[in-house]
C-alpha cells in the first residue's frame, strides 16, 4: 500500500491526519528524551552522591553491568504486553511505569534524607541502605527503559512512512528530539535554583505524562483514519492469505520466497537466537562486521562515561552543581547533533560517500584520546571533550548511516538483524566493559586508574578503526550492494 504524507492540504489549510498523527508522535519522542536529560543528570548526581549514592568508583560499572540483563527481562515484559494489549496500550503503559518510577524513587529519597526522621545510628544506617537500594535500581531501571520507548516511538514512525518519506523526514525528527533535549539539559542549573534533585526527578516524570499524552493522540489519528500499525498488520494478513506479494506497513512488500518480519521472530523462537544470528551472519556477512563494529563503538563509549564521571566528581564534589555543570555538558552535546542533523548530514548523504563516516568516527576518537594519554592528569575539560565529542557522534552521525545499511536488505536482515544488533552488540559491549572497569577499580587506585584507562581507551579506539574498515569493505558505494549480492545468491 503506497502512501503519501502531504505537509500541508491546501483545499482545507489543514495538516493531513497521517502528517498530524506523525507530529504528535514526533513531539512524544522530544518530550521523551527531555524527560531523559532530566532524570540521567539527576540520577547521575545521587549516584555519587555521598548522602544518597554511592563513595566506591566500583558502584558505577556494577550498575552498568545490570543494565543489559535487566533490558532482557524488560524486553520480555514487553513482549507480553505488545501480545496482549497493543502497541498503543503498550506504550502508554511503559509510559506510565517510567513516570512512576520517577515518582516514586523520588519521594524514597526525599524521605530517606529528611533531616526531621530519627536521627540515631540504627536509622541513619537503615535509611541510608534504602536510599541506595532506591537509587540503584533508577539508575539501572532508567538505563535499561529509555531504549525500550525510544524504539516504540521510532516502529511508530517507521509504520506510517514510505522509504522516501523517511529519508526526508527522519533527520528532522531526530533533530526535534536534540532540540528538545538541549533545551532540558540546558534548563538544569537553573531548575535547581528553585527545585532539588528530587525535584528535578518529579518534573521529569510529568514531561514523561505529557509524552504519553502525545503519543496517544499520534494512536487515536490514526486509527480514526484506518493507518494505524494495527490495522494495516491486519490488511496485510489478510493479503497473505489471498496469495501473492505481501504489503508492510510503510508500502514495502516481500515475496513468497522472504521471510516477513514475524516470521523472522517466530522462528528465532523457535530455533534459538544465537542459532539464528549464526545463520544470519553467515548469510550476510556485513551484519557480522557491523556486530563487531557496533560492539566495539559501545565499550568505548561507556569507557569514556566512566572517565568523565570519575573526573566530574573529582573536579565538582557538589551534588546540584554537578548536575548541573553535566546537564550543560549533554545541553551542548545535544546542541551540536541537532545542528548535524539539520544542516550538515542532508549535505553529505547529497554530496560525499556516507561510508567515509565510519572511519571518521573512530580516527577522530584516536586524535581525541591520544592528547588526553598525553597527559599525566588529564583535566576535566579534556576528559569531558572526549566524551562529548562521542556523544556526538552516535547522536548524528551513528542513526543515518546505520539505516542506510539496513535499507536495502531483505527482511530477516532488517528485522531480527537489528534486533539482534541492537540487543546483543550494544548491551553486550556495555556489559562486558562494566565487567572490566569493575574488576579494574579493585586493583588500581583512582590516580592509577585514570591514566591506565585513558591508554585502553586508545586501544580501543585503534581496535574499533580497524574493525570500521572492515565494515567499509563491505558495503556498497551504491548503498546496495549487499542486497544485490544476496539476490544473485538466491537466484543462484
Amino acid at each position: 500500500m503506497e502512501m503519501t504524507l502531504p505537509r500541508y492540504d491546501r483545499a482545507d489549510h489543514r495538516l493531513s491526519p497521517r502528517a498530524q498523527s506523525l507530529g504528535w508522535m514526533a513531539l512524544s519522542a522530544g518530550a521523551h528524551f527531555a524527560a531523559y536529560e532530566l532524570a540521567r543528570s539527576g540520577t547521575l548526581a545521587l549516584f555519587t552522591s555521598k548522602t544518597t549514592g554511592f563513595e566506591s568508583s566500583s558502584a558505577l560499572p556494577l550498575a552498568v553491568g545490570t543494565v543489559s540483563p535487566f533490558s532482557v527481562v524488560l524486553l520480555s515484559c514487553y513482549s507480553s504486553l505488545l501480545d496482549k494489549r497493543g502497541p498503543r496500550s503498550t506504550l502508554r503503559f511503559t509510559t506510565y511505569v517510567f513516570a512512576a518510577v520517577l515518582t516514586t524513587c523520588s519521594l524514597i529519597l526525599c524521605l530517606c534524607t529528611t533531616k526531621e526522621l530519627d536521627a540515631s545510628i540504627e536509622s541513619e544506617v537503615y535509611r541510608r541502605n534504602i536510599s541506595r537500594v532506591a537509587v540503584f535500581f533508577l539508575f539501572v531501571y532508567q538505563n535499561a527503559s529509555v531504549r525500550l520507548l525510544h524504539s516504540q516511538h521510532w516502529s511508530f514512525i517507521s509504520s506510517v512512512t514510505s522509504k522516501d518519506e523517511a529519508k526526508k523526514w527522519f533527520a528532522p525528527i531526530t533533530g526535534l528530539a536534540s532540540l528538545t533535549s538541549t533545551i532540558a539539559a540546558g534548563s538544569i542549573s537553573y531548575l535547581l535554583k528553585s527545585l532539588n534533585l528530587f525535584g528535578l526527578l518529579i518534573t521529569a516524570a510529568a514531561i514523561m505524562l505529557l509524552g504519553a499524552y502525545c503519543s496517544d493522540t499520534a494512536y487515536r489519528i490514526a486509527e480514526i483514519h484506518n493507518f494505524s500499525p494495527v490495522k494495516e498488520a491486519d490488511d496485510k494478513t489478510k493479503g497473505e492469505a489471498a496469495g501473492g506479494a505481501k504489503t508492510l506497513p510503510g508500502g514495502d512488500k516481500w515475496q513468497e520466497n522472504e521471510v516477513s518480519p514475524k516470521q523472522a521472530t517466530a522462528t528465532a523462537g523457535t530455533d534459538g537466537l544465537y542459532v539464528k544470528a549464526r545463520a544470519l551472519f553467515q548469510r550476510v556477512p556485513i551484519l557480522g562486521a557491523l556486530f563487531l563494529e557496533v560492539l566495539l563503538c559501545q565499550s568505548l563509549s561507556l569507557l569514556l562515561n566512566f572517565l568523565f564521571l570519575v573526573k566530574t566528581k573529582e573536579a565538582i564534589p557538589a551534588d546540584e552543581e554537578r548536575a548541573g555543570w553535566s546537564g550543560k555538558c549533554y545541553a551542548w552535546t545535544n546542541g551540536v547533533s541537532g545542528f548535524l542533523q539539520f544542516l550538515v548530514m542532508p549535505l553529505v548523504m547529497r554530496w560525499a560517500d556516507p561510508r567515509w563516516l565510519w572511519l571518521l568516527m573512530p580516527a577522530s576518537m584516536i586524535l581525541l584520546v591520544c592528547r588526553q594519554c598525553l597527559q599525566s592528569n588529564a583535566s576535566l575539560m579534556l576528559v569531558g571533550l572526549s566524551f562529548f565529542w562521542m556523544k556526538t557522534q552516535e547522536y548524528s552521525f551513528r542513526p543515518v548511516v546505520s539505516e542506510l545499511i539496513f535499507v536495502t536488505m531483505d527482511f530477516e536482515s532488517r528485522y531480527l538483524g537489528k534486533e539482534v544488533i541492537n540487543l546483543g552488540a550494544d548491551r553486550m559491549g556495555k556489559s562486558g566493559m562494566a565487567i572490566a572497569l569493575f574488576l579494574a577499580t579493585t586493583y588500581y587506585d583512582e590516580q592509577g586508574l585514570l591514566e591506565t584507562l585513558s591508554k585502553v581507551a586508545l586501544l580501543a579506539a585503534c581496535v574499533w578503526l580497524l574493525s570500521s574498515l572492515r565494515l567499509v569493505r563491505l558495503i556498497s558505494p551504491t548503498r546496495g550492494r549487499a542486497h544485490t549480492d544476496h539476490s544473485e545468491e538466491t537466484e543462484q
